[in-house]
């Protein structure tokens, strides 16, 4: 989601956290067990009144992302990315406050990988595991399985290999990229502009919240996805990655279906929850203030499309007023420190239009033609013609390879 690297230093418990149990409610008895959570609703046709309804209401929906990407975006998978962007840089989230609490300060690896690094590691993991873990999200991990979870979660952010499995990034910041994932046009009419984020791999379960209305388009493998309803976030134990922004991190973290949840927090145990499985061409309305977590398959790949608002009537359809408040944060912690990546990623808005990408594919054909021309470039029709006298070569050789064994008996 949208998060800032989590300043050195600092331990989620130290932080001020308001929520459960923590801003003078009286301690309730323990849950039983957790409230089994609901499928995600499905709409079979999208409207920008449904999915404003999704988003003033703080109620998960998923539906078909037919017509709302492109035919190029749709296509993205581990090889055209490794072959068009290999060099490009990911941003690796390793000192986000629970890798910090969980696993120490990750930062010595790197915080970043190139494409082509992290497709390659993603690619080693997929020759050791079994196929079928492969394409399931997380492997199969059961949240409520305290040391499997842990152990996943160190395991895909590289706490013990220094290879992590996942990342993301800005599509502004990915070469070219963003130009294959326009605003489509059921939404220009309402937001004219979206901040894109790239994910790929299996990620980790972290709860939490956004300060903008987004949608989460799966293009490739699948995604888990838990959302719990916007107003029941304030039963949950919240802090901040900024002492001067809403609270957008639920202090659970990957922990938000551990046993000891029932006892310490009950109303988050029994609060009803949503769940998702996203496959290719399904995409996920995860309002504003929502909270929520995902872990993806091996070969996941999910855009982020946070819906930027450009004037008073495309706020965000909860805590209207959060995201100017944590864009200030994130403006002071630049000032304070302009030389550290305090941000994640580039917050310019991804502005693409149709018109960019039937431009950029006119240029890229245009492109091939000139490159296939240079380089001697044959038509359908020569190509045809020269691949039958080679295979026609190819007969007359073994006839020949033929006479000679029949000569030898």
């Amino acid at each position: 989601g949208i998060n800032a690297e989590y300043g050195e230093g600092y331990h989620p418990l130290d932080m001020p956290m308001c929520g459960a149990r923590s801003c003078g409610s009286q301690p309730k008895p323990p849950a039983e067990t957790f409230t089994k959570p609901m499928p995600v609703p499905f709409v079979n046709q999208v409207t920008l009144e449904n999915l404003r309804e999704s988003y003033l209401t703080g109620m998960p929906m998923c539906f078909k992302s037919d017509g709302f990407i492109s035919e190029e975006a749709a296509r993205w998978d581990h090889d055209y990315l490794d072959e068009h962007y290999g060099d490009q840089s990911m941003a690796i989230a390793v000192k986000t406050p629970h890798v910090i609490e969980r696993f120490g300060d990750l930062s010595a690896n790197g915080t970043s990988q190139t494409v082509s690094q992290l497709i390659g590691s993603i690619r080693q993991e997929q020759l050791v595991r079994d196929a079928s873990s492969c394409i399931k999200p997380g492997f199969g991990l059961d949240v409520h399985d305290k040391s499997a979870t842990l152990s996943y979660c160190g395991h895909v952010m590289g706490a013990e290999t220094g290879q992590p499995l996942y990342a993301h990034q800005n599509l502004m910041k990915i070469g070219d990229l963003a130009e294959e994932f326009p605003m489509p046009d059921i939404m220009a009419s309402s937001w004219k502009e979206a901040m894109n984020l790239l994910w790929l791999g299996p990620s980790a379960p972290d709860l939490h919240q956004d300060p903008l209305d987004n949608v989460l388009y799966q293009i490739h493998g699948k995604k888990l996805v838990w959302v719990f309803p916007a107003d029941a976030t304030e039963l949950f134990p919240l802090y901040s990655v900024f002492d001067t922004s809403a609270p957008n991190h639920c202090a659970l973290g990957y922990g938000f279906r551990f046993p000891e949840v029932l006892k310490n927090y009950p109303d988050v145990a029994t609060t009803q929850g949503y769940t998702v499985e996203l496959g290719p061409g399904d995409a996920l309305c995860i309002p504003s203030g929502a909270l929520h977590a995902a872990m993806g398959s091996l070969d996941s790949i999910s855009v982020n499309a946070f819906l930027v608002p450009n004037s008073v009537a495309t706020l965000p359809s909860r805590g209207k007023y959060e995201w100017l408040r944590s864009g200030f944060a994130m403006f002071m912690s630049f000032v304070k420190a302009p030389t550290e990546e305090s941000i994640d990623y580039d917050t310019s808005a991804n502005s693409t239009t149709h018109e960019v990408l039937e431009a950029r594919r006119e240029r890229r054909a245009k492109e091939a033609a000139e490159k296939a021309a240079s380089s001697g470039g044959t038509s359908d029709e020569e190509t045809t013609r020269k691949l039958k006298e080679a295979l026609d070569e190819i007969e007359k050789l073994k006839a020949q390879v033929n006479d000679l064994q029949q000569k030898k008996e």
